[in-house]
């Protein structure tokens, strides 16, 4: 897959995920501070929090495209195979570090 490619990919990501905390938000705000308590809050506060983990992820993927530092291990300064990329676009480290627990 081509940089542009893995670029577009990630872009559509991003969209999606913005959208998806705007929703979040919306429902969090619409609601009753004592309408979304227990499990319910704590499932959307999860969704809400893995949403920006994923969202920080991508942004760091795609200043890495920007600036050219794409596909380089940030760990060893290996090249990331272009399989492991095609599969997880917004990598940071090569299997090697990842199996050492570097990241």
């Amino acid at each position: 897959m081509k940089l542009t490619a893995r670029k577009t990919i990630l872009t559509a990501r991003r969209d999606a995920i913005h959208a998806d905390l705007a929703m979040i938000r919306h429902e969090l705000e619409a609601s009753q501070p004592q309408s979304i308590s227990g499990e319910h809050g704590a499932v959307i506060h999860a969704l809400g929090q893995a949403g920006q983990a994923e969202l920080e992820q991508i942004e760091s993927a795609l200043q890495r495209i920007a600036g050219g530092d794409y596909g380089v291990c940030t760990c060893c300064g290996a090249v990331i195979p272009a399989e492991r990329l095609d599969s997880l676009p917004d990598i940071l480290t090569c299997t090697g570090c990842q199996s050492r627990g570097l990241s």
